[in-house]
């Protein structure tokens, strides 16, 4: 469930001329990553997602997790199929927020 995003803006691909200009593309590329991330969370909405099973926990490893990873997990009370599973394990901020939630 991956999103592709082509910006095709002539903007964004052109030199800038002047600081104007690079002031301008950096506006654009900042709202565009805004956007970006609006999308993905209208995507998947983490509020949704509950009932979380971590596993790969090794306290050896504190405090970076590295290896954790989220199990089994329910997304606006169904079970969430290994590709939403693996899309969900990519956010390595949210996998380590849900290990935190799970030893302390």
């Amino acid at each position: 469930m991956g999103v592709v995003l082509m910006l095709t803006d002539e903007c964004m691909a052109s030199k800038p001329r002047t600081s104007f200009e690079l002031s301008t593309n950096i506006t654009k590329r900042i709202n565009f990553i805004h956007c970006y991330a609006l999308l993905i969370n209208l995507i998947m909405d983490y509020k949704l997602i509950d009932n979380i099973e971590v596993d790969g926990i090794d306290t050896k490893d504190y405090p970076d997790f590295c290896d954790a990873f989220i199990a089994s997990a329910d997304y606006d009370g169904e079970e969430m199929t290994e590709e939403q599973l693996d899309e969900l394990n990519e956010d390595s901020d949210f996998v380590y927020e849900c290990v935190q939630n799970h030893l302390f």
